[in-house]
């Protein structure tokens, strides 16, 4: 899989996650659905990258901590977790209690801003 349909994918699935665990925190109920969808899939690449930028030092994080950081119960950040790792922007320690990033993930961070 060529690295634009990787992020094309990811992209999708991020905007899917959003919606299903954050459109009441994140997305004003009042939007059509046509902004709410721009808004969920932003909000998705925003907490993507927040988790991204907090644990690009390269050390195992543990996913309590990476939760916490970015403001999303553990519980629901695994849906969002399992999905950079997916498409291997992160990867779990044997026991699934901590993560890193991978050398894609870092390369996502480089991408510039639009």
């Amino acid at each position: 899989m060529g690295y634009i349909t990787s992020i094309t994918k990811a992209y999708k699935k991020a905007r899917n996650i959003v919606q299903k665990h954050c459109s009441e925190t994140y997305i004003p109920k009042l939007l059509d659905s046509r902004t709410t969808n721009r808004l969920s899939m932003t909000t998705a690449f925003r907490i993507s990258g927040e988790i991204l930028e907090y644990i690009k030092t390269g050390g195992w994080i543990t996913i309590e901590e990476t939760s916490g950081q970015v403001g999303i119960a553990p519980e629901k950040s695994m849906e969002l977790l399992d999905f950079l790792s997916e498409f291997g922007f992160i990867e779990f320690d044997p026991d699934n209690t901590r993560i890193r990033i991978t050398d894609l993930g870092e390369r996502f961070l480089e991408l510039p801003e639009i």
